[in-house]
């Protein structure tokens, strides 16, 4: 799965038919909250889905918000194989009139009709990153993971909301086929399991700054050839890759233990990586604190 950078697509991307806001930056929506977080709403971008090769949807929508007349932004976009992050959570989006102060929102790539229509590897793939990405916005927010009924969003409890639900009138998306059980079921999952919210590259990423860690980390014994030395290295690289990848795909191990594992192979401060561990909200981040920390 591919993300964008960090900073926020609209505030690198800007609109040129959009008014220059406080923080100087040309967008549709506003940069700064007067409520919290307490819905996350469901949209459908209403785009033409993109079915070959890799998926470009989510792209193509990020491009075209940064470019509309019309008022219109969401807080992600996401498609069957990556997300954008168009702006970030302090930041109103102009995504559903009523809910938008208080709204944090993201959006799939298709059309709102289309969800019992098109390929079931796309419906799954698109609900696992938006149920990831959601997760990690709702455990941020404390919003518990239940759908509102329109009655229960205008008494304005906390939780999952559809944009038909928010303004019937004039919209139905993410629309009646969306997989509400799933997705939500997923999205419970992501939150209960802090490694869950990463992916197979992700993983990857974590292996590979633990595998860069035991390269440097001294192997070798006195008197020891230099080809035995790197021979030691490389086991030793491969053994950690192995046990980072195999523990992170095994759900009953929490993350205090896979810190403890870790550090039994490469001599790290366990409290330290284990604290890196549990919040994953970007895993480039991590990434980064993993390899700073075993070789720092």
């Amino acid at each position: 799965m591919s993300e964008t950078p960090m900073t926020p697509y609209l505030y690198t991307h800007e609109n040129p038919y959009a008014p220059v806001r406080a923080n100087g930056v040309r967008f549709h929506g506003y940069p700064e909250r007067q409520k919290p977080i307490v819905h996350i709403v469901a949209h459908t971008a209403e785009n033409t889905p993109d079915y070959i090769g890799q998926d470009g949807g989510a792209e193509a929508v990020a491009s075209f918000q940064s470019r509309v007349e019309r008022p219109s932004s969401y807080h992600e976009i996401g498609d069957s194989d990556s997300y954008v992050t168009m702006l970030p959570d302090e930041a109103v989006a102009f995504g559903a009139r009523g809910a938008n102060a208080d709204g944090w929102h993201y959006s799939f790539a298709t059309r709102a009709y289309l969800w019992m229509g098109k390929p079931q590897s796309w419906i799954d793939q698109a609900i696992n990153i938006g149920a990831r990405r959601c997760a990690l916005r709702a455990k941020a927010h404390d919003i518990p993971v239940r759908r509102l009924t329109r009655a229960q969003y205008e008494a304005n409890q906390r939780g999952f909301v559809a944009h038909a639900d928010v303004d019937p009138a004039r919209r139905s998306d993410p629309g009646p086929g969306f997989p509400w059980g799933k997705f939500l079921k997923l999205v419970a999952t992501y939150m209960e399991d802090p490694m869950a919210t990463l992916d197979d590259e992700d993983v990857a990423a974590i292996a590979e700054a633990v595998t860069r860690s035991v390269w440097t980390h001294p192997v070798g014994r006195s008197g020891d050839t230099h080809s035995y030395t790197l021979s030691r290295a490389r086991a030793d690289a491969a053994a950690a890759r192995a046990l980072v990848e195999g523990l992170a795909s095994d759900a009953s191990i929490d993350q205090s233990t896979l810190a403890q594992k870790i550090a039994e192979r490469v001599n790290v401060d366990v409290e330290a990586l284990a604290a890196t561990l549990g919040h994953p909200a970007n895993a480039t981040e991590v990434a980064d604190e993993l390899a700073r920390r075993l070789t720092g």
